[in-house]
């Protein structure tokens, strides 16, 4: 369960709220390797400016203050929702098959849910708007935080804690010419394999849950057409 609550506030969709599983994985960190850039001048300093950069994220996203929040995340993380956004609008079955789960969930969303301007909508435009409509458990914003801060050249690890617990993984953060940033892109692929998890926990296929939980949020009965490319 805290390794889902720790997945749940990471996600930007509230898909995620309400399903259950009582798993963690094994290793850290969840995302790509650090770098070998040069060691930093002062570690202490780079710690606390992660460790700020991770409290205002919680606190702006928990706020719904949207615009404030993609300067807060790595350029991976933008470039992620570009990706999507892009799936969403464009892509036919073949293609949205490829993508991880929780990718698939959020192009099911957005196909059912259609968001404002979704024509012209990008990721810095999707983290936004997931934001602004409080697509993120409030119940896991407020409930997770991170450990000591591990400084390796231009990234950074912290361990995921939930409710004070680990959750047996790290959040990573990246630094950019304008500062530390949140990498949330880094933890895609734990929420990948939690999703995946509890779909087989609940002896459903991948796009069974992914039907299943869109439809329970939107109250729209969803099915396999959700993935046939969109018309003009």
């Amino acid at each position: 369960m805290r390794l889902h609550l720790a997945a749940g506030f990471l996600a930007l969709t509230a898909l995620l709220s309400g399903c259950g599983g009582d798993r963690e994985v094994e290793g850290s960190p969840v995302g790509s390797a650090s770098t070998t850039a040069e060691p930093t001048v002062d570690p202490e300093a780079d710690a606390k400016a992660v460790q700020s950069v991770f409290d205002k994220y919680r606190a702006e996203a928990g706020a719904q203050n949207g615009a404030a929040v993609p300067e807060l995340i790595s350029p991976d993380t933008i470039a992620h929702y570009d990706t999507v956004v892009n799936l969403a609008r464009t892509a036919g079955p073949d293609e949205i098959a490829k993508a991880g789960m929780m990718d698939r969930l959020m192009i099911a969303r957005m196909r059912v849910e259609t968001p404002p301007d979704f024509d012209s909508m990008n990721g810095t435009d999707l983290l936004v708007y997931g934001i602004d409509e409080g697509m993120i458990d409030a119940d896991a914003l407020e409930g997770n935080s991170i450990g000591e801060v591990r400084v390796d050249g231009d990234r950074a690890y912290a361990p995921m804690l939930v409710d004070g617990e680990p959750a047996g993984a790290d959040w990573e953060f990246v630094r950019t010419d304008s500062g530390w940033t949140f990498d949330l892109a880094a933890g895609f692929p734990l929420i990948n394999e939690a999703l995946t998890q509890v779909a087989a926990d609940g002896d459903m296929t991948e796009d069974e849950f992914i039907f299943s939980v869109v439809e329970m949020v939107t109250g729209t009965p969803v099915d396999a057409s959700v993935w046939e490319t969109p018309t003009a």
